[in-house]
């Protein structure tokens, strides 16, 4: 059960988030995407410290599905440099792993 990841990305909008999670989940590239926020995000771009209101996306995966999740995150995110992070899961419980494969195939 080691093949589980979690991608992280943010959006400037709900609609933003919501319209990529659809797609994700529809596709099945994705089990499960939660939303989350408005995070206020703080950070250096291009030289200016910014503040920005944000949407985290959590997108429940496997690792065979990751080359095609950043495909689809950079063709369809709004920024020119999104945040995609990836987080290894050390345990999923058995039903839950079971569900998110199936959900995915």
């Amino acid at each position: 059960m080691t093949d589980v990841v979690i991608v992280q990305t943010t959006t400037s909008s709900f609609e933003q988030a919501s319209s990529m999670q659809q797609i994700l989940v529809k596709e099945k590239l994705a089990a499960c995407v939660q939303i989350e926020g408005p995070i206020t995000s703080h950070y250096f771009w291009e030289g200016t410290f910014e503040t920005s209101h944000e949407f985290r996306l959590s997108i429940k995966t496997l690792k065979h599905k990751l080359f095609d999740v950043e495909q689809f995150v950079l063709q369809h995110h709004p920024y020119s440099t999104p945040e995609f992070f990836v987080t290894p899961v050390l345990y999923c419980e058995p039903k839950y792993y079971t569900w998110l494969v199936q959900a995915i195939q």
